[in-house]
């Protein structure tokens, strides 16, 4: 066995060419990872600009909406942005109110987040 191991140290050009397949073994695979970050990375750009655009179109929809002579159209964003904040924090404090059934919390769990993400992130990334 160790003069298996001699050898190998003693003729290196047997070992060259095992050392250069790895390495080439291990281009590829980095080549690879490199693709899937890249590709991965661009649709995270296409989503993040989707979602701008669809920001953007709301607003271009307010702008309009404020042409109107209708006070109603002119002020329905805010009064949906009041319907949801209100109905958020109504449902926040409802808990310190209202005793509900043990197996009914996970139910009422969804629908408070379902409140706050609404209300919360969507109002605010909207104003």
């Amino acid at each position: 066995m160790f003069e298996k191991i001699l050898n190998l140290f003693l003729k290196p050009k047997t070992v060259t060419p095992v050392i250069e397949k790895v390495l080439e073994l291990f281009k590829v695979k980095q080549r690879l990872l490199d693709e899937y970050n890249y590709q991965l990375a661009k649709m995270a750009n296409e989503q993040f600009e989707k979602e701008i655009a669809d920001l953007d179109s709301a607003r271009k929809m307010q702008i309009e909406a404020l042409k109107q002579n209708d006070l109603f159209s002119k002020r329905f964003i805010y009064y949906l942005t009041i319907a949801l904040i209100g109905a958020s924090i109504g449902v926040s404090l409802l808990p310190f109110f209202v005793e509900y059934p043990e197996g009914n919390k996970e139910f009422i769990q969804r629908g408070t987040d379902f409140l706050y993400i609404t209300s919360g992130a969507q109002v605010i990334a909207f104003f």
